[in-house]
């Protein structure tokens, strides 16, 4: 298992770092190492930094750190009425400069008042040194929008100058730092996540969270301090830390516990000797300041913890502590009816936390889609989201792209420029060109004419040229009529018929009128017209009408004829 967990401890207010822990497995080291500064002493982000990457080269991801966990330093947890979940716009009603506000703001400023000092102001007061988060799903985010009314929104406040301060250190050492959250957060994905259903190494079989329940609490001490957040599937709710009360020895009477931090022991017991004093721990004097906080929580988010989990300073071999800390189940038990309490003690209650967190994160997957994240979200995004090494590379390769674009285009501009006078050029030689074919063959043309270009006339004058070459056309194609009546003369000019008329034209009509002596021979001379070769006329006919000249019988003879039709189509127009 690779993973690694940086755990800053930092000032009260969380404007400086003081230490730093790292804890994965089989590994739990602190920088600086004890005895080497004084406990109010600043450390060096830098030296932190490269302290930092020498733990993470002994682990397999050398280049990235699993979480860095803020302590709870610096750090609050409040609530402002606001009718956007957006984060910028609760950032700005919670620092009470902006449309949306407290509700128990005041409708009206006056010109130069400085805005009204809560918690969340005291830390992140300026967005340069603190962040605010809205600890909202976007479910919750989307029925906020649609209903269109103020409404309560829990917010996290925490000043975060050092942490972005150690994240721009490492990334400026090429170790990128995966994901950020709180104390409050970190506990709650350790304790109430779907991963905390396996076998825990801290809590028993009996004491595992369910993470059906809506809302689950977790107590985790911290030196003097008790860091408490409510969660739901490892989605912190809120969270807060009260200081522990200073422990008093009760007074010696039967049936009464022993004084805390121990007596004096009897040198010829055989029990073993107490362990040493862990500091201050929790005992049932601090549940009543716990509670009331848990009710104004209660009332402002609707929600109630229904299972409390709690990993607090002790150890099996000091009785004082194990007892305190059953006195302080006990009665927050009581306390907060309906919900049951599990309670751990450990001399290391933080570090435990946070070796629970690296079982958990190294079940989870590394990578999460931006929906999951913005449905469950479980860190500080803002910090999350921090530029780094990455983002500036893409940058400065998006600056080279943009550069070597703006460079294709600026030589793609220049070879069109120089197409555009080279084409310019070519067009000013064919003008010449044409303009001296004209001024030898059409001078005329060249004439500027108003409303006639001299491309019109030039085309009228080519136009005229052609109809003058072309051949005229006639109105009816020539017949063969001198052809036709010498051919008709060879059987005309017998002597057995005296011929009354002959008539040939250009249109078409042949008729010939002859007297036959009787009708036997008009028949004959109608055979022997037919079978005259070299004629164009067909489809003859024949009429015969009976006369009498000069008291002898006649046979007039009309024989009508037509030209071949293809004499009479006209003949084809060769083009110029």
């Amino acid at each position: 298992m690779s993973t690694r967990v940086c755990y800053m401890i930092r000032d009260e207010r969380g404007g400086r770092l003081r230490s730093l822990r790292v804890v994965g497995q089989g590994v739990d080291v602190s920088y600086p190492e004890a005895g080497r500064a004084a406990s109010g002493d600043t450390v060096d982000v830098f030296s932190a930094a490269a302290w930092l990457r020498a733990q993470l080269e002994q682990a397999r991801s050398t280049r990235s750190l699993t979480r860095l966990v803020l302590d709870d330093s610096g750090s609050v947890c409040s609530w402002v009425t606001t009718a956007s979940f957006d984060a910028g716009s609760v950032a700005t009603a919670a620092r009470g400069d902006g449309a949306a506000s407290f509700a128990d703001e005041p409708d009206e400023r006056k010109p130069n008042a400085r805005p009204e000092l809560n918690p969340v102001t005291y830390f992140a007061a300026d967005p340069l040194e603190g962040l605010i988060q809205p600890l909202v799903t976007s479910r919750e985010s989307s029925q906020a929008a649609a209903a269109g009314e103020p409404q309560r929104v829990a917010v996290l406040a925490a000043a975060d100058t050092p942490a972005r301060l150690l994240i721009d250190a490492l990334d400026s050492l090429g170790i990128v730092v995966e994901s950020v959250s709180s104390l409050w957060q970190a506990s709650a994905t350790a304790w109430n996540s779907a991963a905390t259903l396996q076998t825990s190494s801290i809590l028993p079989d009996a004491a595992q969270i369910d993470a059906e329940q809506p809302t689950a609490a977790t107590i985790v001490a911290d030196g003097a301090r008790l860091a408490w957040g409510w969660s739901q599937a490892g989605r912190l709710v809120c969270g807060g830390s009260i200081r522990v009360s200073p422990s008093q020895p009760p007074t010696a009477e039967s049936n009464e516990l022993a004084p805390l931090g121990g007596g004096p022991i009897d040198a010829t017991s055989s029990a073993l000797p107490p362990a040493p004093p862990l500091g201050p721990f929790a005992d049932e004097a601090d549940v009543p300041r716990l509670v009331a906080e848990w009710l104004a929580w209660s009332l402002q988010t609707g929600a109630a913890p229904n299972r409390i989990t709690c990993l607090l300073n002790g150890s099996d071999r000091d009785t004082d502590s194990s007892l305190a800390a059953a006195r302080f189940g006990r009665a927050l038990g009581t306390s907060w009816a309906g919900a049951t309490v599990d309670i751990v003690t450990s001399a290391d209650a933080v570090g435990a936390t946070l070796r629970r967190l690296c079982e958990v994160l190294d079940s989870t997957p590394a990578v999460r889609s931006a929906a999951d994240n913005a449905a469950l979200p479980t860190g500080l995004a803002s910090l999350e989201l921090r530029p780094g090494r990455s983002h500036r590379a893409m940058y400065i390769w998006s600056s080279v792209a943009l550069t070597a674009l703006a460079g294709a285009l600026g030589i793609l501009s220049w070879r069109t420029a120089a197409a555009t006078v080279a084409a310019k050029n070519a067009s000013e030689e064919w003008r010449r060109g044409w303009e001296s074919v004209a001024e030898q063959s059409f001078p005329d043309a060249l004439s500027p004419k108003p409303g006639v270009s001299a491309s019109m006339q030039m085309w009228d004058e080519v136009r005229r040229l052609e109809d003058a070459r072309r051949p005229a056309d006639r109105a009816e194609p020539a017949l063969p009529v001198m052809q036709e009546l010498d051919s008709l003369s060879y059987v005309l000019s017998d002597p057995a018929y005296s011929l009354d008329s002959v008539e040939i034209d250009s249109k078409g009509t042949i008729r010939v009128i002859a007297v036959a002596n009787d009708i036997a021979a008009a028949e004959l001379l109608f055979e022997a017209i037919k079978l005259v070769a070299g004629t164009n006329s067909v489809d003859w006919t024949a009429t015969y009408r009976a006369r009498t000249d000069k008291g002898e019988s006649k046979v007039t003879a009309t024989f009508n004829a037509k030209w071949d039709p293809a004499l009479l189509t006209p003949p084809t127009r060769t083009p110029l």
